[in-house]
């Protein structure tokens, strides 16, 4: 109370110069509360923002997922797939299966004795090429061969297989030395669909 009667007794130009403080600190108070007035709004309204672009790149994401499987499938056919023997007819199928066997035999040491292919079989719709073939070899080699063919691409299913041990093998009386198996198969593999493949495509046997 003293203190504004002092002020109040005061010369004008104290008192004008008081006054004259008093208003530059509440325009100082003023300005500082809108500028983290302002502050905070910008930093919300670029929050929003940003969580706008990245709703959007979401949106678009959504948008060309449906395309790009489209295309994937269109690239990828259906009888390009692994479960389906690849080639331009049955016979170039079938040809190439035996290839195949050839080389899976050498790679685990087993000797090709004779290989043809099967009729084409039908079951549920499918229709399925095969070989039928009689391979020798050491018990390591034969089981490696059956390994390699039902572990392939495309996959071929062992429909038959019967092992047996040569007379030679039986009666050397060495233990030591590896015997000689004989192994009878016979393997299909699935035709793709739709590609009017002739029904009786056999080979003869070598």
């Amino acid at each position: 109370m003293d203190r504004l009667t002092a002020l109040l007794n005061s010369p004008p130009v104290t008192r004008r110069l008081v006054a004259i403080l008093f208003v530059a600190v509440a325009i100082a108070i003023v300005a500082t509360g809108v500028t983290l007035t302002a502050s905070s709004l910008y930093s919300q309204a670029y929050s929003i923002r940003d969580q706008r672009d990245q709703l959007g790149r979401l949106h678009s994401a959504i948008a060309l997922k449906p395309i790009l499987q489209a295309s994937q499938r269109n690239t990828i056919a259906p009888e390009d797939g692994p479960e389906f023997l690849r080639g331009a007819s049955e016979a170039v199928i079938q040809a190439n299966l035996q290839t195949q066997l050839i080389a899976i035999a050498q790679a685990n040491g087993v000797d090709v004795l004779s290989i043809g292919n099967t009729p084409i079989l039908q079951r549920e719709g499918m229709r399925f090429a095969g070989l039928q073939a009689n391979l020798s070899g050491t018990n390591e080699g034969i089981h490696g061969t059956i390994y390699a063919i039902e572990t392939t691409q495309p996959y071929l299913i062992v429909r038959r297989a019967k092992m047996n041990t040569t007379l030679e093998s039986q009666h050397t009386g060495n233990d030591d030395q590896p015997k000689t198996i004989i192994l009878q198969i016979q393997f299909h593999g699935a035709l793709p669909p739709g590609q009017g493949l002739s029904e009786n495509a056999t080979g003869a046997v070598q």
